[in-house]
């Protein structure tokens, strides 16, 4: 309904109440102009309300008109890229279920790779379920035994995983590298990592590539150190245990470390890094067809040059994702690390 219809429909009303309230009833159609002032001079409350009454119709009827229009909008297009369709319940597709290394606490973890995941199966037309572990054992436990039909893992892991179930690399962060990192506190009175000799040094898992299983073995093979792993299960749980003097130091990678908050990371200090090696790949498993490997590899570069989604990859962190091998692993092979590496049971 059009306001002019609104307004006209009102009017009438509006003229046999000025007519009413004035005792003025001879049936004209049209009364004259000083009876309409006199009658909302000595009405204004009543005069208030109708003028709201009013203006809140017209106001609905536009927003109907508006809903009316936005339903029949084609979906969404996001910086040149084709129109999308979203895979709804309804739609006959098969589920792939998505692992990812639990490096963070569950909320945190479920916070960024259930929109982005969500995002990913939008634009390669099947589903994505992510499937949590509770610690990073469980997550080793379940690729080895090939639950996952796509993950996310530190890049030892990537190895193993081959080895186990012939998971293959399909994509990377092409923006960083991934190294190990020493903190201690910031008013701590150690400044080398030979002040380390005899400790208990936190770690977040035994098989976390670059806070663990690269720093264990240069810690032992390259200065000869001593000490007593202390196993937190998460990067945030490594420097907590630091600032809380659990510890008095902790071992993590650059990565996480950034992540931290400000509180956290402004009591902290790094003493020690590690080599860099290529960081954390997204893997799949030789079932899921070649066809809906690509697509999802494609969804992921699509994702991160969308400037309104970008955002959810970076805090993976996968600010450029790139084609990834086996290649790019080869060299974790020759540094021994198969001596730490635990099992999982």
């Amino acid at each position: 309904m059009s306001s002019r219809m609104m307004l006209r429909l009102l009017l009438p009303g509006m003229g046999l109440a000025v007519r009413h309230f004035s005792g003025h009833s001879d049936g004209t159609n049209v009364l004259p102009r000083q009876l309409y002032l006199r009658w909302f001079r000595r009405n204004w409350v009543l005069s208030l309300g109708f003028l709201v009454l009013v203006v809140a119709l017209i106001g609905f009827s536009y927003l109907l008109i508006s809903l009316r229009q936005i339903g029949n909008l084609p979906p969404m297009v996001v910086d040149g890229e084709q129109p999308l369709t979203m895979v709804t319940d309804g739609d006959p597709v098969e589920v792939y279920r998505f692992g990812v290394v639990p490096q963070f606490d569950s909320r945190q973890l479920t916070s960024v790779w259930l929109p982005l995941l969500k995002q990913v199966e939008i634009r390669a037309g099947c589903r994505l379920e992510y499937k949590g572990t509770k610690d990073i054992p469980t997550f080793e436990l379940g690729f080895e035994e090939g639950d996952f039909d796509f993950a996310y893992m530190n890049p030892y892991h990537s190895s193993v995983a081959w080895e186990k179930q012939k998971y293959t690399p399909l994509l990377r962060d092409h923006s960083r590298q991934l190294y190990g990192i020493i903190v201690v506190r910031k008013d701590s009175e150690i400044e080398d990592v030979e002040d380390l000799h005899g400790e208990t040094l936190a770690f977040p898992a035994p098989n976390a590539l670059g806070a663990s299983l690269l720093m264990r073995v240069e810690l032992r093979n390259d200065h000869q150190l001593d000490f007593t792993p202390l196993y937190a299960e998460t990067h945030d749980s490594v420097y907590l245990s630091v600032i809380s003097g659990k510890c008095v130091a902790g071992c993590g990678v650059m990565s996480t470390f950034n992540q931290q908050e400000d509180r956290v990371k402004d009591q902290l200090r790094v003493i020690y890094t590690t080599r860099k090696l290529a960081p954390h790949p997204v893997v799949s498993h030789p079932r899921v067809p070649a066809e809906v490997v690509a697509r999802v590899q494609r969804a992921f570069y699509e994702v991160s040059q969308a400037p309104c989604w970008e955002h959810l990859l970076a805090h993976v962190p996968m600010n450029t994702p790139g084609p990834a091998t086996r290649k790019d692993y080869e060299e974790l092979e020759k540094l021994g690390l198969e001596e730490f590496y635990v099992r999982p049971r």
